[in-house]
């Protein structure tokens, strides 16, 4: 028996030395065909982004579209209809939006610097950490518009629209919102160091430890609003 047991063990390892090496040599190319395929339907999934710009630039429409982390800097797309669609992470820098449609769209995490987004409607769209520096959207819709730690620094928002609007967090520093209407915008945080509030909107808004150094708030209606340190203007615009 002890003469047997060295013998059978041999025939046990001969036999599953091939087949481990045989699975070993066979995994790379399990993996290199999933990567291959990987990069196919990438490749189609671009080519189908493609088509859907084309179709855009040629019907101003592009309603519900998947456009997640394309780039489309620089182009022209002024009164393009985007609504609902998903512009995350996409970079739309220098891009010319004038009285595009962005109603409900979702734009966290894009780049927009210098964009002109004049007169766009952006109503109800989430904007969330998206970058605006730079950004002109004078006389724009931010209805209801969700701006949480975006960065809108020098941005142009006169004249716009921020009824109700989440700006918890953002950057805000030297931006012109010159009779902006601000009304019940929630504002808690915010940087507005060096901003251009003159005759804004600011009523029922929070700006409950918001940042206004040096920040031009004359004409600004503030009644009802709650400032910096928590109080509640009452009866006078002064603050």
């Amino acid at each position: 028996m002890n003469i047997k047991l060295p013998l059978i063990m041999a025939a046990i390892l001969a036999a599953t030395i091939p087949i481990a090496l045989h699975l070993s040599s066979a995994q790379p190319v399990s993996i290199s065909l999933k990567t291959n395929d990987n990069s196919s339907k990438t490749i189609q999934h671009q080519q189908a982004k493609t088509k859907k710009l084309e179709l855009m630039l040629k019907n101003k429409t592009c309603v519900e579209c998947d456009l997640m982390g394309i780039d489309l800097t620089g182009l022209d797309l002024s009164g393009v209809d985007f609504s609902r669609a998903d512009f995350s992470q996409a970079n739309l820098s220098d891009s010319n939006l004038e009285k595009a449609k962005l109603k409900d769209a979702k734009v966290i995490g894009a780049r927009l610097e210098n964009a002109k987004l004049t007169s766009a409607d952006l109503d109800g769209a989430d904007f969330k950490d998206t970058n605006l520096k730079g950004a002109d959207l004078s006389d724009a819709n931010l209805l209801n518009i969700r701006l949480a730690n975006a960065d809108l620094s020098a941005a142009i928002l006169n004249r716009t629209e921020l009824r109700e609007a989440d700006l918890t967090g953002a950057n805000m520093e030297h931006a012109d919102l010159s009779h902006a209407s601000i009304y019940g915008a929630i504002l808690r945080e915010a940087n507005l160091t060096g901003a251009n509030l003159y005759k804004a909107n600011l009523r029922y808004a929070n700006l409950q430890d918001a940042v206004l150094k040096g920040t031009n708030l004359k004409g600004a209606d503030l009644q009802f609003a709650v400032m910096p340190d928590g109080k509640t203007v009452y009866e006078t615009d002064d603050y």
